[in-house]
């Protein structure tokens, strides 16, 4: 049976204002994806995107990914949980982090490249009693071709290690703000294989059945 590819992370806010969203959603339906997940402004989580995608004739799930760094992070978690299929945290640091997988309110964390550790073996343990996933964006990484990438890129692939030993399933996405961020597949599993460390078929996995199941809403 043929793998069904999945982006995960596309930024609706970001495309519209580029007038790219229509263009995008072809370009990843040609590249082979399947299904998208379509990350909601929190200012505006009801755009109706329905008919855009039924257009190009692609599926998709919507999605939003919380700032640790707001004050008020757990109320509009709990406001958009009722929203979308996908919740996502973005913690700056491990105390953020920690306390997003001690919530039942998201899916996944996403993996900041900033080359210091925000998922540890406590926040592991966490994700995986609450059936969470870690997220890396592809977008992050190409935008780190600058002093530290080593460090940076050594950090996520020991945190991807340690989501990998406590059985934390780990996906994939473009993370993609414009057109020109979105990869096909094979490249996409590419980079995850080969910068990030993932095994081959893991990588292909992570932009596949694990991000499949989230974008249906776990």
């Amino acid at each position: 049976m043929p793998r069904k590819y999945v982006d995960a992370r596309l930024y609706v806010k970001d495309l519209e204002s580029r007038g790219e969203l229509l263009d995008t959603l072809k370009l990843v339906k040609g590249m082979g994806y399947s299904k998208v997940g379509l990350s909601v402004d929190l200012d505006d989580p009801t755009i109706d995107v329905s008919s855009t995608c039924e257009k190009v004739g692609i599926g998709f799930g919507l999605t939003c990914a919380i700032d640790m760094t707001l004050g008020n992070w757990y109320k509009k978690a709990a406001e958009m949980r009722k929203k979308v299929n996908y919740l996502a945290a973005l913690p700056r640091n491990l105390d953020q982090c920690r306390k997003a997988t001690k919530t039942e309110l998201f899916d996944a964390v996403i993996l900041p490249p900033i080359g210091t550790i925000v998922f540890d073996k406590v926040a592991a343990e966490q994700a995986c009693t609450r059936e969470m996933c870690v997220e890396v964006d592809l977008s992050y990484l190409l935008n780190i071709w600058r002093a530290g990438f080593e460090k940076i890129i050594g950090v996520l692939r020991l945190e991807l290690s340690i989501a990998r030993k406590s059985k934390v399933p780990i996906i994939v996405a473009s993370g993609a703000k414009s057109i020109f961020q979105v990869r096909d597949p094979i490249t996409s599993a590419a980079i995850a294989s080969s910068i990030l460390g993932l095994p081959k078929i893991y990588a292909l996995n992570s932009i596949s059945s694990f991000a499949e199941k989230l974008i249906e809403g776990g």
